[in-house]
């Protein structure tokens, strides 16, 4: 990925704006969302991989990796918390 690249997947601008609209998150929430998911996606283009193409041995290896570079216990659980949040909101929305 070029260092300049814009990070932001589509689907992560689209999930952000829809649990704004839905729910009124707070901006601290958002903006732990798009961390986490930014990280991801991040991840996964490094590995060709698109994110709405994300397999659970995908998530299992990007956890494995971020435990092994010293991510503590409680950010972990709070990406694995973003990362069901995304993707039961596209399964909702039928797109995966």
């Amino acid at each position: 990925m070029r260092p300049n690249a814009d990070p932001t997947d589509p689907a992560v601008t689209r999930f952000l704006d829809a649990v704004w609209m839905e729910r009124g998150l707070s901006p601290n929430t958002l903006a732990a969302y798009r961390a986490d998911l930014t990280a991801l996606a991040r991840w996964l283009t490094e590995r060709n991989v698109p994110i709405m193409r994300t397999s659970r041995a995908d998530l299992q290896e990007f956890i494995a990796w971020r435990v092994s570079a010293g991510a503590r216990p409680r950010s972990t659980a709070r990406q694995l918390s973003s990362f069901r949040r995304f993707f039961r909101y596209f399964m909702r929305e039928g797109v995966i």
